[in-house]
This record gives structure tokens, C-alpha cells and sequence, in this order.
């Protein structure tokens, strides 16, 4: 989704993701939950990983993400 890629993005940027999910009114587990139901089609394996910081893209797939956002 939208919401999804955006939330990717912040991600991969070191941006203000917890401010993205306030706007979408979503919570964090729900976001995460989506992004890796769609990346185990996608990839085979879950994309997102929380090492108890944060969420944290996993750097095997970051290429991935980035070439998938740049279409």
C-alpha cells in the first residue's frame, strides 16, 4: 500500500517513522505485520525485524526495498 511504502521509505532513510504511523493511524505491529505478510510472497522471507530499538529493515534486503521504491 501507500501507507506501506511510505512507511519502507522512513525506514530505509532514518526518517520520523513513528510520526507516519500517528498519521495513518495505524499501530506499529499492524504495519509490520502487513509489510512482512507481503515480503514472504515477495522475498521469502519477513523484511522487517524489531532487535528492540525499533523497527530495522534487514540489510540483506535493502537493495531489494530500495529498487522496488524507485519504480
Amino acid at each position: 500500500t501507500s501507507e506501506e511504502q511510505a512507511f519502507l521509505r522512513l525506514l530505509l532513510e532514518g526518517g520520523d517513522w513513528q510520526a507516519c504511523l500517528r498519521s495513518f493511524h495505524t499501530p506499529l505491529g499492524v504495519m509490520v505485520d502487513g509489510v512482512n505478510s507481503k515480503a514472504m510472497d515477495w522475498l521469502g522471507d519477513v523484511l522487517i525485524e524489531d532487535d528492540g530499538e525499533g523497527p530495522k529493515l534487514i540489510e540483506d534486503y535493502l537493495e531489494d526495498v530500495e529498487k522496488e521504491l524507485n519504480k
